[in-house]
């Protein structure tokens, strides 16, 4: 009797034991499954803050022929260095296919496949690499908070992809091929000085802005 009696309480914690396991197991599985929902929830709206600040931005231009001037690299700029490197290209990329899909939120309120064909398009198409860049060299305390240098270096993938594809479809778009001094000229030199304001802009924001989130986040 002594023996089943014993056999029937360890069994019975046993099973006491197996239960509360699970229930923490399922507790911890919860907990997670909400953090990872909310992570995604957060970097989902951020995504489509950067695409409509980046959609605002390309408004607020100067239509130079054949590359209009816009604010759009500023928004490229900061969105990367305050969202971070990833979210920052990702929403930039999903700036790129909206438009493509026939949202007009490029330059002029132009939208749909069509603008492969557009000058500027390279320029667009550099965006989210310009996000990452800015990013990635924009975190820890040696970014952002000491230089703008991280925000320099981020228009160095605009100043390559953008003037490299206006090279080669110079000759649909424009009906004429460009030399390279050509591409310099309408699309590198006009833009350099602008944009070294841009990234200082940026800059001067960028800090401030990824103060609040860090406050928005913690709750203090």
């Amino acid at each position: 009797m002594d023996g089943l009696y014993f056999r029937r309480f360890c069994n019975n914690n046993l099973s006491s034991e197996k239960s509360a396991i699970k229930a923490i197991t399922k507790n911890i599985i919860d907990n997670n499954s909400y953090i990872t929902t909310s992570k995604s929830s957060r970097r989902i709206a951020f995504g489509a803050i950067a695409v409509a600040l980046t959609a605002v931005c390309a408004q607020i231009s100067i239509p130079l022929p054949p590359i209009p001037w816009t604010l759009q690299t500023f928004a490229v700029l900061l969105c990367g260095a305050v969202l971070g490197s990833r979210v920052g290209a990702y929403g930039l990329a999903a700036y790129l296919f909206v438009g493509l899909i026939g949202v007009p939120v490029f330059s002029g309120l132009k939208g749909g496949p069509q603008m492969i064909l557009s000058p500027s398009f390279g320029y667009i198409i550099a965006f989210p690499f310009a996000a990452m860049v800015a990013g990635l060299f924009g975190r820890g305390k040696s970014g952002l908070s000491r230089s703008p240098l991280p925000l320099l270096m981020a228009l160095i993938p605009i100043y390559i992809i953008g003037p490299a594809y206006l090279y080669f479809i110079a000759p649909i778009a424009l009906g004429k091929r460009l030399p390279l001094s050509g591409v310099a000229a309408v699309g590198i030199i006009p833009f350099i000085l602008p944009d070294i304001v841009k990234a200082f802009l940026a800059w001067a924001l960028a800090g401030r802005l990824k103060g609040f989130l860090r406050k928005d986040r913690t709750g203090k």
